[in-house]
């Protein structure tokens, strides 16, 4: 298997025939390589079961540990999580952003992220994975793009030489990378706990 490449140039949107792709390669149970602001992510459709199976091995990840939903937009996040105004108000604050906040779980969520009633959201502050989200049509399940335990991609060359054999498709952007994993932030608990990285302070 050899990956489509798809490079995403600094633009307002993509045209046609990249939104087709992205939303074939998603429907079909593909797994992608995508950009985000902080690292390279590798994800699949949160709702197909065959597909998060492939994304686990190839991830080399242990089944119970969940990943995180990616959205491209923080509206949508409410659909999936039972949001306060406790929660609200880091969300406003921190999204879209590189955070990853675990929130509890609402009935809606994908069942894939969810782990003891609670649910790992991201979502980027990242034009591009914006524009492959909302081709995509459908929430992305997602984790970073490498083996369990090795570094994660954060150049596109890197991406290539990890993936280009082992995914449906690999999608580059022009924005720099910051090369920081998301934050992990606990909000579920109160005061929040930050899981990886530090808490923002108020």
């Amino acid at each position: 298997m050899e990956a489509k490449v798809l490079e995403i140039k600094s633009q307002a949107r993509l045209n046609p025939a990249e939104v087709a792709l992205i939303a074939e390669v998603v429907s079909r149970g593909g797994l992608l390589v995508f950009p985000t602001e902080t690292v390279y992510g590798l994800g699949c459709a949160a709702d197909d079961q065959g597909a998060i199976e492939r994304l686990y091995r190839l991830k080399g990840r242990e089944r119970g540990k969940p990943m995180a939903l990616h959205l491209g937009t923080v509206e949508v996040l409410f659909r999936y999580a039972l949001v306060g105004e406790r929660e609200r108000g880091w969300i406003e604050r921190l999204l879209p952003g590189p955070y990853t906040l675990i929130l509890r779980a609402s009935p809606a969520a994908p069942k894939a992220a969810v782990s003891e009633g609670k649910v790992g959201i991201r979502v980027p502050a990242s034009r591009a994975f914006q524009m492959i989200a909302q081709a995509a049509g459908r929430p992305l399940l997602g984790t970073s793009a490498n083996r369990s335990g090795e570094p994660p991609a954060t150049k596109p060359e890197e991406a290539l030489a990890q993936f280009a054999d082992k995914v449906e498709l690999i999608i580059l952007a022009e924005e720099p990378l910051s090369g920081r994993s998301s934050a992990v932030l606990d909000l579920t608990e109160e005061p929040p706990r930050a899981l990886r990285g530090e808490l923002p302070g108020l």
